[in-house]
């Protein structure tokens, strides 16, 4: 799920460079997955994402939980205010960047 990847931006310091090394689900559940990622002040860190099945095929699935190294359990708060927010612009912003293609 490129969901989890794209919240990573969202959780570290603005504008800090962000490298990718990895995301595969977590046991084969395909509504979960690891991304592995590396910071530019610090080593490698993971954020572990579920994900609710999606209601529709038009329809991005739900964030349920999210897991951190740095951060541990993420309330629901902040997940509620990523996915409101961080993801819902990011989502628009790759919606632009695809039509303008």
């Amino acid at each position: 799920m490129r969901m989890c990847e794209q919240m990573v931006p969202g959780l570290e310091t603005e504008g800090i460079a962000i490298e990718i090394l990895s995301r595969a689900p977590i046991d084969d559940d395909r509504n979960s997955v690891v991304v592995h990622y590396r910071v530019q002040s610090s080593g490698p860190h993971w954020l572990a994402c579920q994900f609710s099945e999606p209601t529709a095929p038009d329809k991005l699935p739900r964030l349920l939980s999210a897991t951190s190294d740095r951060w541990g359990e993420l309330s629901q708060v902040r997940l509620f205010l990523l996915q409101r927010y961080w993801l819902a612009e990011v989502s628009k912003t790759s919606g632009a960047a695809d039509q303008r293609k």
